[in-house]
């Protein structure tokens, strides 16, 4: 510090704290809690008294490479410093606010991103999260926030404060991360992002460059039924646990296929609509409104699903989560939710006269291919039978012939 290289001695300083260097030379204690309180305050001061001299010094004292290099040097040695000491409220206090009144809150906020992806910092608290957010979009770095989202632990985590800015910034990755995991709820994500169809129309296929973020947004629907229907996280495709996954699954198909609009969980609220004229809503109008969005993703996503002994019906599996749903008053349980029943009510539901062969062709290819895979869990009458050779054999476009043909 005599020297003026205040940054190498707060990195020796550190080094004396952790262990690291020769403790016999300068006489400190081999006991880990006796050198840790002799060195501790000494740190602390150090830190203040180099951040206090590094912003009180005016800007055209030095050059602006130089400034900015040592305001990151500085920034890295005090983020060892605060992480090695767990002194991480000095860390967010009192560094942060040097540097967010120097106006260089930038520099701290990048030198904080490697840390929370290698898992030494969990916890941020909520004010610098909001500038961490702002920072990264407004850099155009979505996914990268979305990223460090996700490596939080979501118990830390100001829900409200952070369910606000990832939909006005259209983050709703982390926001089905933090929904899942903090609250356990996994069907409120998806009607976020049913809600975004409802604003842009139901079809996927016709939009504007206006309304394209909310499409990409609505789109996250199928990779993220894909991923928690087969029993992972989204979106760290992480192995969820069994009792988690049960009740996932549970709540996503008793909604999605949902014999009538039910309010939104924790089995209360107010009740999701599908049509924004406030008409009567049809049967099973979720299922509805997702096939009319994007018949292909959802066929896609549902091929993957169908892979799951979730889906295989057995008693044992009963589970009371979403046990009730269906059409008017019938009621489904949880044992009843089989391929059998997916496909019956797809072919109702995919009449004629509401899908065009363009969108029913998915259908056709989709039960193709699984009826041979499931013959034990899928019947299909000689008429549905008939309808789905005759679709494939007919098919809409050359874009599928292929397609089409090997699923017959």
């Amino acid at each position: 510090m005599e020297d003026g290289d205040f940054i190498a001695a707060i990195r020796l300083a550190t080094s004396y704290y952790v262990g690291s260097a020769d403790k016999l030379t300068v006489g400190l204690p081999d006991d880990d809690d006796t050198r840790h309180d002799m060195v501790r305050e000494k740190l602390l001061e150090m830190m203040t008294a180099s951040l206090k001299y590094t912003f009180s010094r005016t800007p055209n004292s030095t050059s602006e490479d130089a400034r900015s290099s040592q305001l990151k040097q500085l920034a890295v040695e005090c983020f060892i410093a605060c992480i090695s000491m767990n002194e991480l409220d000095f860390l967010f206090d009192d560094v942060y606010e040097w540097y967010e009144e120097g106006s260089s809150e930038d520099v701290f906020l990048e030198t904080l991103e490697p840390h929370i992806l290698d898992d030494e910092i969990k916890a941020v608290p909520p004010a610098v999260l909001k500038d961490l957010v702002s920072h990264y979009t407004l850099q155009n770095r979505g996914s990268r926030i979305e990223e460090l989202i996700c490596r939080l632990d979501t118990r830390t985590i100001d829900i409200d404060q952070i369910s606000t800015l990832c939909k006005q910034h259209y983050l709703y990755d982390a926001l089905i991360y933090v929904w899942n995991q903090a609250l356990g709820d996994y069907v409120s994500p998806l009607i976020d992002l049913l809600s975004l169809v409802n604003t842009v129309g139901c079809d996927a296929d016709s939009h504007d460059t206006g309304t394209s973020v909310l499409v990409d947004s609505a789109m996250k629907m199928f990779p993220y039924l894909s991923y928690t229907l087969t029993g992972r996280v989204y979106p760290t495709g992480l192995e969820l646990p069994v009792s988690d996954a049960s009740k996932a699954k549970a709540e996503l198909y008793g909604f999605i296929f949902s014999g009538k609009a039910i309010p939104r969980p924790p089995f209360g609220g107010h009740v999701f609509h599908t049509q924004a004229d406030a008409s009567p809503e049809p049967s099973f109008p979720y299922l509805r409104m997702i096939l009319k969005f994007d018949t292909s993703s959802f066929m896609s996503m549902l091929n993957e699903a169908f892979e799951d002994s979730f889906l295989n019906g057995s008693q044992d599996q009963q589970s009371d989560d979403y046990s009730a749903f269906g059409e008017s008053d019938r009621q489904v349980s949880r044992s009843s939710l089989t391929r059998q029943y997916i496909v019956s009510i797809l072919l109702e539901v995919m009449s004629p006269e509401e899908f065009g062969p363009q969108d029913a062709i998915y259908l056709d290819m989709f039960i193709a291919r699984n009826l041979p895979k499931f013959p034990q869990f899928i019947l299909l009458s000689g008429s549905s039978l008939h309808r789905v050779l005759e679709g494939l054999c007919n098919y809409p476009s050359d874009e599928v012939a292929d397609d089409c043909q090997l699923s017959v």
